[in-house]
């Protein structure tokens, strides 16, 4: 018997339907400090299953994100009291930045949402560039609400989408294959551009 013959079984809605959603919400937000986009596909995917697992769902991933911008937003202000990090903070160039990236820190968060690995220089920037952490935590709480809202949504929609106009069951399982493809795709025409 192979050590992965366990495999298929997580595969299956009723795997899952042993676990309380509560502590699918919690492991959900676990998941979102290590692989965010996977913790959210695996979200959809949940909450397709079963609808009644959206507040869960919802709440566990909305927890981990936010907790996991503010760690990065907290390196960043840890950060700045390296010695010579210190030093490159005090030039001209880097306090015009820093003003620029106060300025228009809404939109800014909002792109990072859907731009894959860019969130982690960018949160990571604004503790190093002082951004106001009550404005960084509020502009934070909105958009991942909205983005999870979206996500969730959104994927749940397209999934049935697809499985009404192709007639097959269970296409989530390669949802996560066509959002990776999609982003790889965005990223490179938008790398491309600039």
């Amino acid at each position: 018997m192979s050590s992965l013959s366990f495999i298929p079984a997580l595969l299956t809605p009723e795997f899952y339907q042993q676990f309380s959603p509560w502590m699918l919400a919690l492991a959900l937000g676990l998941l979102t400090l290590l692989f965010e986009d996977v913790a959210l596909l695996i979200g959809v995917g949940f909450v397709h299953q079963s609808p009644e697992l959206a507040l869960p769902v919802g709440v566990g991933l909305y927890a981990g994100i936010v907790i996991g911008d503010l760690l990065l937003y907290g390196a960043g202000r840890w950060l700045q009291h390296w010695p010579r990090l210190a030093r490159w903070l005090a030039q001209p160039r880097i306090a015009q930045r820093a003003t620029l990236l106060r300025g228009n820190l809404w939109p800014l968060i909002i792109l990072c949402r859907a731009i894959p690995a860019s969130r982690l220089p960018t949160f990571v920037a604004a503790g190093l560039l002082r951004v106001p952490a009550l404005r960084f935590a509020l502009v934070i709480a909105v958009s991942v609400l909205l983005w999870v809202g979206m996500v969730l949504a959104g994927g749940v929609s397209l999934i049935r989408f697809v499985e009404m106009s192709l007639g097959i069951s269970a296409l989530w399982l390669l949802l996560p294959l066509g959002l990776i493809w999609l982003t790889s795709l965005i990223y490179h025409r938008l790398k491309a551009a600039t």
